[in-house]
């Protein structure tokens, strides 16, 4: 191939790369404390935009919607579709089974119970000293399906 085309075929390929890389992936900035220990303000993530929801797994940190203040938030997936959640006394427990968390800040001030929906999932930040404040399943419940928006995967 000669250099001219090669010339051409950089100048047709990288546009074409960079329009797919912004409807696949979405770059984020951390904003607020609700995550820390393990997400800190300022710091950027590579989320997946395209992805299978119904593919997640318990302790996934997804993007999702939060319509009470119709706002994006950065989240950790607790709880899967038709499983039961109890989080009481600063320990987690799912289907009635004690779940050992590493790394998340408890507030031993927490009860809950719930039962998730076919297309629900219950997301909480890993700093839940605050959790007044945020916007997870403490205080405006399950998270459906289509609300997840992306998946941090960097």
């Amino acid at each position: 191939m000669s250099y001219f085309k090669k010339i051409i075929l950089i100048f047709i390929k990288n546009p074409l790369n960079i329009f797919l890389y912004r409807r696949r992936f979405l770059r984020i900035e951390t904003f607020g404390e609700s995550m820390e220990p393990n997400f800190f303000p300022g710091e950027f993530y590579l989320v997946k935009r395209k992805f299978n929801p119904y593919l997640l797994e318990r302790f996934d940190i997804v993007i999702v919607h939060c319509d009470k203040h119709n706002s994006i938030h950065l989240k950790r997936i607790i709880g899967i579709y038709s499983e039961k959640i109890s989080y009481k006394k600063g320990i987690l427990y799912i289907n009635g089974k004690k779940i050992l968390e590493k790394n998340v800040i408890h507030n031993k001030n927490i009860n809950i119970s719930i039962i998730l929906a076919e297309n629900e999932y219950f997301v909480m930040s890993d700093n839940r000293e605050n959790y007044n404040f945020n916007c997870d399943s403490l205080n405006t419940g399950p998270v459906k399906v289509d609300h997840v928006l992306g998946k941090v995967i960097i």
